[in-house]
């Protein structure tokens, strides 16, 4: 059960992060420069990296391993990168200048609508989620084996 509530916490606190960062960039005029979305990164990484060490600190020994804690950071990861990009789908269904300049200016762009943006925009999130969560649990593994030893 610990496992669902930190989940559905760090899932909401990164779609609440990519949709904060994402209309202070719109907001600023910033979101035309579509290269910095890698910016998001600087949200998502710490927040997995947070959903699974909280995972660790909370599981009992028997219920933290390798699987469950990269499969916390994944689905946390799910959640949040599936609302953002259907809040793109929205946003891009609704914003029809905004999908002409991304067709215009991004790579394969002339291939995108606002369907495939999204599902773009996803498959990138799930990407890094899938990295950063095998990444931070060996972080938090090391740390945890560091402090206990």
């Amino acid at each position: 059960m610990k496992d669902k509530d930190i989940i559905l916490k760090y899932g909401t606190y990164m779609f609440l992060g990519f949709l904060a960062f994402f209309m202070i960039m719109k907001i600023f005029s910033l979101n035309y420069a579509l290269n910095l979305r890698v910016l998001n990164g600087m949200i998502h990484v710490p927040l997995i990296y947070l959903a699974i060490r909280e995972f660790r600190n909370l599981a009992d020994t028997d219920e933290f391993n390798y699987f469950s804690g990269i499969m916390v950071g994944i689905k946390a990861s799910l959640i949040g990168v599936f609302f953002f990009a259907l809040f793109q789908l929205m946003f891009l269904t609704f914003d029809a200048d905004f999908m002409v300049y991304i067709q215009e200016n991004a790579i394969m762009g002339k291939y995108l609508n606002p369907g495939t943006a999204s599902l773009v925009v996803f498959l990138e999130g799930m990407v890094v989620g899938v990295l950063a969560s095998y990444v931070a649990l060996r972080v938090v593994d090391n740390q945890k084996r560091r402090y206990t030893a």
